[in-house]
């Protein structure tokens, strides 16, 4: 589990979005990411989930800093109509390695985050993938 007590408003913000993105696939049977939770909660139970989204949070942070940097092949990610709760998190979430970044908060030193270029890539490529394929 994440070993950091101090965490700033915009990463505590990160956290509670993960933590509210989780319980609404756990109530949307309907959702491809529906098993995913289900999973997470049945293995960890809701009080490791919660470090779990605090780590998570941090990492959708950390993704979101990285595609405001100026020049950034990913800041077309953040627009004006594009907000960082309803939009950007759920996005990031939907390519997150769940049973990883699990087993990394609760088994090991709960640091482990994706490379965000590389992590921004295969998403923006899963994601113009799925486009195609629903057009």
């Amino acid at each position: 589990m994440s070993r950091r007590e101090v965490y700033s408003a915009f990463e505590t913000e990160g956290s509670l979005c993960v933590f509210e993105w989780l319980h609404e696939q756990l109530n949307d049977v309907s959702s491809k990411h529906y098993k995913t939770a289900v999973d997470l909660w049945e293995s960890y139970g809701s009080s490791a989930m919660r470090f779990i989204a605090i780590q998570a949070g941090c990492i959708v942070v950390e993704l979101y800093q990285y595609c405001e940097t100026e020049g950034n092949p990913f800041a077309h990610l953040i627009t004006d109509d594009f907000s960082f709760d309803w939009d950007f998190v759920p996005l990031m979430c939907k390519h997150l390695d769940w049973k990883h970044l699990a087993n990394d908060n609760q088994y090991g030193p709960g640091d482990w985050a994706p490379e965000p270029k590389e992590f921004l890539a295969i998403m923006t490529a899963k994601r113009a993938m799925s486009l195609d394929v629903a057009a």
